[in-house]
């Protein structure tokens, strides 16, 4: 109950950051703070990062607060503060990245540049690890998500076999299906029931798609998403036509960050992730060899910008040169 009314029910990610990641398992605590969190408009990713930073600086003497992991006291006031700016609020509010600049603790921050991580630890599915890296917008798991193919048992957890194909292949996707304002959440679905992976023995896939990335990701069909984009449109897009609005959206959007100084620099991980080995055992991700296949296979020169040739495949025009006369 919230004010004496019922509550939605959390989902996963508000769990994994408000209460896994805080060290706190009262589901009831924990729709109570998703209850307040969506009635402020806050985000329950990026404020249970922030939360969690700051409860790490406390213990770690870095600033003074009465946040601590596994107790729920304070945790009502202090997203109010951040929303409304008070206090320490007010400089939760900026992020981690901005925040862990002012007083410390930038190891301590979980962020890809400036976005807070999602619940998915990319150390127990790697690929996901180089969908962080590279996303345009920061450690989202809305952009190129890899978790549920490497979940799933498609492609292996850990190690990099096909890691760069199928993260380059999700980020263009999801760009298409966003821009054509389908639901993300269609996209595995539509993969896996498709006659290809409908039908292919299990074993045969996991071969296909961790050795031949590249047939794997070729032979997938979009066919519904082009129909469905071509009945609304009037005129016909086929599959092909379809993933080139993807990736010609991304490399856009990569050539904005570019614009802005964001680059190679900038496709990494905090090294908590990249250093630290899970207590389960599982091992940091090997990031930089992902990195490399990746770049390649987007067209990318090594300081992380689309290459003239990308472009002209694309059709994106680089900026014209400006002169006086």
């Amino acid at each position: 109950m919230y004010n004496q009314k019922k509550m939605i029910s959390p989902e996963y990610e508000t769990i994994g950051l408000m209460g896994s990641n805080l060290m706190i398992s009262d589901l009831s605590k924990i729709a109570s703070w998703n209850e307040q969190l969506n009635r402020l408009g806050m985000d329950t990713i990026s404020t249970g990062n922030v939360i969690g930073f700051a409860m790490e600086l406390t213990e770690k003497g870095l600033i003074e607060s009465n946040l601590a992991f596994g107790r729920p006291e304070g945790i009502d006031d202090i997203i109010e503060d951040i929303a409304f700016r008070h206090g320490l609020g007010n400089d939760l509010a900026e992020g981690v990245k901005k925040f862990s600049a002012k007083v410390g603790g930038k190891e301590y921050a979980i962020q890809v540049k400036g976005l807070e991580m999602a619940a998915y630890d990319p150390r127990g599915c790697t690929g996901q690890g180089l969908g962080y890296a590279t996303a345009n917008s920061g450690a989202t798991h809305l952009s190129g998500s890899t978790h549920a193919i490497e979940a799933g048992s498609y492609l292996s957890p850990q190690g990099t076999k096909g890691k760069a194909h199928f993260v380059k292949f999700m980020q263009d996707l999801t760009e298409a299906v966003n821009s054509a304002i389908f639901c993300i959440w269609t996209e595995f679905p539509f993969l896996e029931e498709n006659f290809i992976y409908k039908y292919t023995p299990l074993f045969i896939m996991r071969l296909l798609m961790r050795n031949l990335p590249a047939v794997s990701v070729a032979t997938t069909d979009l066919s519904d998403y082009a129909a469905v984009l071509s009945g609304i449109m009037g005129y016909n897009i086929s599959q092909k036509d379809f993933y080139r609005i993807g990736e010609r959206i991304f490399n856009l959007e990569r050539l904005m960050n570019n614009r802005e100084g964001i680059g190679r620099a900038d496709d990494t991980l905090p090294n908590r992730i990249l250093k630290e080995i899970r207590e389960d055992g599982w091992p940091p991700i090997e990031l930089e060899k992902m990195l490399l296949k990746y770049y390649k296979l987007r067209g990318w020169d090594q300081s992380g910008k689309p290459t003239p040739s990308v472009l002209e495949k694309l059709d994106i025009l680089a900026e014209p040169e400006l002169s006086i006369s």
